[in-house]
């Protein structure tokens, strides 16, 4: 977003390092979510639940604040990065995973639930 010049009046540092970061989870987590919702399991109200969510969290930290940079000196590791992953992260699930999170009216799912 501030990429797209939406935030060139605020010539903050903090905005310019870490909004995209910030949202980089929330936004990778609910593309995740709509193929989920609408194609595999048919079911409006479809949450990715918390064990999608931390191991999303955790492959993107991994490959971004530890692989990649000792890969490569193009990339920089920083752990304030890892933090705002990980409030996207929670602010995903508080928000908007868990406020879809109703009784499934998909069988199939119901019975995957209870294995």
């Amino acid at each position: 977003m501030n990429q797209l010049g939406w935030f060139d009046g605020l010539n903050s540092s903090l905005i310019n390092s870490y909004l995209n970061d910030l949202l980089a989870l929330p936004i990778i987590l609910h593309l995740a979510l709509i193929p989920m919702k609408y194609i595999v399991f048919k079911d409006e109200n479809h949450a990715l639940g918390i064990f999608n969510i931390i191991i999303t969290f955790l492959a993107v930290s991994l490959v971004f604040e530890w692989w990649l940079p000792n890969e490569s000196d193009q990339y920089i590791a920083d752990y304030f990065d890892v933090l705002c992953y990980a409030i996207g992260s929670i602010w995903f699930y508080f928000a908007i995973d868990k406020r879809q999170a109703k009784p499934s009216t998909n069988r199939t799912y119901r019975r995957l639930e209870n294995i």
